[in-house]
């Protein structure tokens, strides 16, 4: 999976996103058959919009071939987001 999303930065940073990371199943190294793939996304200021988000979850279901679940950093509560960064891995820099 990282060797997709990393193939794939141009693409990608094309939705406006700065910096993209994966957590839970995936990141922990325990997906079963019908795990989806959880990605946090920073957008570039300006770049947040609804039809980025949409476009860049139906790109990213297509070329990991799973159920992706998109959040992004600021749209997690206090509890929510310190639960996610215990496993959280940044898939481009």
């Amino acid at each position: 999976m990282l060797r997709l999303l990393s193939q794939n930065e141009r693409r990608l940073r094309g939705y406006g996103i700065q910096r993209p990371g994966f957590f839970g199943s995936f990141q922990r190294d325990q997906p079963t058959s019908d795990s989806d793939v959880d990605l946090d996304v920073e957008f570039a200021p300006g770049q947040a919009t609804f039809d980025h988000l949409m476009e860049l979850g139906e790109f990213c279901e297509i070329m990991l071939g799973r159920r992706v679940e998109i959040v992004t950093s600021n749209s997690l509560g206090p509890h929510l987001g310190a639960s996610i960064l215990r496993d959280f891995e940044y898939v481009l820099r």
